[in-house]
């Protein structure tokens, strides 16, 4: 990260300390289905909370994944 900012103990989802930016597919350009239905899923962008860099982006389901919107992308082993 360009600030140095730390997150989180190794042991923790990172994403969770992060700034996180949840908006609808319809709000993101070129991202409109072609059937012109409204998009189910959603856009999460994580950001750092140091220096605003982007870190991950995300999509999610609430209908199918609704137990855990914030998965692991990154797992170390302490």
């Amino acid at each position: 990260i360009k600030c140095g900012h730390e997150f989180c103990d190794a042991r923790e989802n990172y994403k969770e300390h992060a700034l996180l930016w949840e908006r609808s597919l319809d709000d993101v350009p070129l991202r409109t289905p072609i059937s012109g239905e409204p998009m189910f899923t959603r856009y999460h962008e994580f950001i750092c909370p140091g220096c605003g860099t982007l870190l991950e982006v995300d999509l999610f389901c609430p209908q199918l994944d609704s137990d855990e919107p914030i998965v692991w992308d990154i797992q170390i082993k302490s």
